[in-house]
């Protein structure tokens, strides 16, 4: 894994001379394939992808994220749209930085814990005519050119455990340095170009920002879902096994926005929830660059969206939104007075309004025990309904209004759900006090699938006398 990576600014000079090719031994590398020659010091293995998605994750975010002044070295990791790295790496060394310099030279370096190092460098703006001219006399103690598979390695040996080579591979200039115990097979396995491939490498992305809604659920087209861990999308198969897919950025924490970005597919978004003001924006990048962006904020808010299902393919003519409106459910409490003397009952009316059907009702009702006694009900209508105390001071009542549950009971003007009898305490501790009787729970469930709020009316407050 790359343990952190670096953004460095440094001038890399190259003197030009001309040198001799000689014929390489026949059990060198034979460069660039996997039959490659590998010494018995060297354990190859080909660096897997997953092993660079931190490079991918800051390279993917440098191209698509909503903001870029706070993202350091932005520019230069978006110009990076491919990378090479060394074919074949010594089993005990390990990645652990990267640098990109202006998106020009590109570098991986490799160590272990007792010196060992190897460092691999792609350097873009080196015409490969250029890259092995005028190497030699430049202090080395030992220097040599070797033609393998019609390309040409120069060597250098600066002090004894020191090595340089210099190489032009497909068209690109490449140099490598050793420190440490590597044989010469060793160093020109590692100089072998591989290229690697990722989408956000590519710069083509979906993005989707969501702000202000409390849950959000993502499938592909086959319905496999995706996952968040930390903050990489994992799409999710039938076998179990998980692809990284994604990436779900933090944008804004005090208004509750992310941003999904996704490799080019069709996928399905599900929110739901309303915790803040909704807002819904829509990108499509195409080689690191916006080719479409669609703000949908102002139509989630004028249909007072309390869910959306959005669809999104690579062809930004075809995304389509589904919005849901808020269907929203008040339940209070009313009494025929407020002031009640010791041992009169207290019949309170629990009451529900809302703009669509409803298929279910459940409110806890507190109280205080030290002034009050639950003292049963009266007129609980609905279906089927349930009431029972819930020590030490909750009564809690259920309502269905309807035996077919999709199909509920209206309620825009407001109905009684039950009545609830209390009775005041024949003593009290004072001549006169006050107490409330209050919501700890309100739910109201509609009839259609969709998400809803409930809004708890406020206490009722009474006063009690001797």
């Amino acid at each position: 894994m790359i343990k952190r990576i670096y953004i460095l600014i440094f001038v890399f000079a190259l003197l030009w001379t001309t040198g001799c090719a000689s014929n390489a031994p026949s059990n060198y590398p034979t460069g660039n394939g996997s039959d490659s020659f590998v010494s018995p010091s060297l354990e190859l293995f080909h660096h897997e992808v997953a092993n660079f998605d931190v490079l991918f994750a800051d390279v993917g975010k440098a191209k698509f994220i909503e903001y870029s002044s706070d993202y350091n070295g932005r520019h230069d990791l978006k110009q990076i749209d491919e990378l090479y790295i060394p074919f074949a790496v010594q089993e005990k060394l390990s990645l652990s930085e990267m640098s990109a310099i202006h998106g020009i030279d590109i570098g991986f370096y490799y160590e272990d814990d007792i010196g060992t190092v190897a460092t691999f460098s792609w350097h873009r703006a080196i015409h490969p005519s250029g890259i092995t001219s005028n190497l030699q006399g430049r202090g080395e103690i030992l220097y040599n050119e070797l033609t393998i598979n019609s390309i040409k390695y120069c060597i250098s040996q600066w002090n004894q455990n020191t090595h340089s080579i210099f190489w032009a591979q497909e068209g690109k200039s490449f140099s490598a340095w050793f420190t440490g115990d590597f044989t010469e097979a060793d160093m020109l396995a590692f100089c072998d170009a591989q290229s690697i491939t990722a989408w956000e490498l590519d710069g083509d992305a979906v993005s989707v920002s969501i702000q202000g809604m409390n849950n959000v659920s993502i499938h592909d087209s086959d319905y496999n879902t995706i996952t968040a861990d930390d903050d990489v999308l994992y799409r999710t198969k039938d076998s179990g096994d998980k692809e990284r897919i994604g990436y779900k950025w933090l944008i804004d924490e005090d208004t509750a926005r992310y941003q999904y970005v996704l490799e080019p597919g069709i996928y399905e978004f599900n929110a739901t929830g309303v915790s803040g003001k909704p807002e819904l924006l829509v990108k499509h990048f195409d080689s690191g660059e916006a080719i479409s962006s669609v703000d949908y904020s102002k139509e989630i808010t004028d249909q007072s969206a309390s869910q959306f299902t959005l669809t999104v393919t690579p062809d930004p003519n075809e995304t389509d939104l589904d919005i849901k409106s808020a269907h929203n459910f008040t339940v209070s409490m009313q009494t025929t007075k407020t002031s009640y003397s010791t041992g009169e009952a207290v019949n309170v009316d629990v009451m529900l309004v809302g703009d669509t059907s409803f298929a279910l009702a459940e409110s806890k009702i507190a109280y205080d025990t030290n002034l009050l006694e639950y003292a049963g009900y009266g007129d609980l209508s609905g279906w089927m309904s349930q009431v029972y105390r819930e020590p030490p001071n909750l009564v809690t009542f259920r309502n269905v209004p309807h035996i077919n549950m999709n199909i509920g009971a209206l309620c825009i003007n407001p109905i009684k759900l039950i009545t609830l009898i209390f009775k005041v305490k024949d003593t009290l501790p004072e001549d006169e006090v006050e107490t409330d009787l209050s919501f700890a729970a309100a739910n109201v469930y509609p009839t259609t699938d969709i998400i809803t709020t409930t809004t708890p009316g406020e206490a009722l407050t009474l006063t009690l006398y001797i």
